[in-house]
């Protein structure tokens, strides 16, 4: 009977194989895409949650993973009558639209949407930016040096870390609070503002010649506002 043998190198050839199939890398790849749970696709560039449904990307907000470990630079998008709970590293969007409700958390460098009739819930870390459109209802708290635009007729309930500002515009309503102090809101058209705590410089009008314009800052219940007249609300 023939003896059959396998050589040294041929061996060495296939472990190295077996080993490179069998390894799992981290963060986001063709073969480790963003997970999600629910009524959702993923791909290598992010998630999408199907019209109507629930999705859990990366975990959820209450996941409590490492952020080290989360996807980056990727994309989430829940933008119809979703429910989506989620939760990623740095670098990412994320996109909650038309009556959706989106809650989560982001490492850094992040850029989320909240827009039409939407209510988002958010902490975006630091370095990012966040929008709140479309009558939409957003809490938001943010890293340092972090920006928010709220308008459209939307309510806003942030806290800002220092050197953070937000934009207060058209006809919403921002309640702000400076989580330590050297925070900036501005408010313009004819949009109700407050801010809490020390630190916070509140600007009313930003020169505007229509409906907001001749309005003041004065503390009222505790709260530095913008008032016309004078006069609390």
């Amino acid at each position: 009977m023939r003896e059959s043998r396998i050589l040294p190198g041929v061996a060495l050839v296939g472990a190295a194989i077996g080993a490179a199939l069998s390894f799992t890398p981290l963060g986001c790849s063709a073969n480790n895409p963003p997970q999600c749970t629910g009524d959702c696709t993923c791909t290598a560039a992010g998630c999408t949650c199907q019209a109507g449904g629930s999705c859990t990307f990366a975990g959820g907000a209450d996941g409590g993973a490492d952020p080290s470990a989360l996807p980056s630079n990727v994309t989430f998008d829940c933008n119809k009558d979703n429910t989506c709970n989620l939760n990623c590293g740095t670098s990412c969007t994320t996109h909650c639209a038309n009556d959706t409700t989106c809650v989560g958390n982001c490492g850094s460098s992040c850029t989320t949407s909240c827009s039409a009739r939407s209510t988002c819930t958010t902490n975006i870390g630091d370095n990012s930016t966040a929008q709140c459109t479309g009558t939409s209802n957003c809490t938001v708290s943010t890293g340092a040096s972090s920006s928010i635009t709220c308008g459209g007729g939307s309510t806003c309930n942030v806290t800002l870390a220092p050197n953070s500002t937000l934009e207060c515009v058209g006809t919403s309503t921002c309640n702000v609070a400076c989580a330590d102090g050297g925070c900036a809101v501005r408010c313009s058209g004819d949009s109700n503002c407050t801010c809490s705590a020390s630190g916070c410089t509140l600007t009313c009008n930003l020169g505007d010649a229509g409906v907001g314009a001749g309005r003041t800052t004065k503390e009222c219940a505790g709260k530095l506002t913008c008032v016309k007249n004078d006069q609390c609300p």
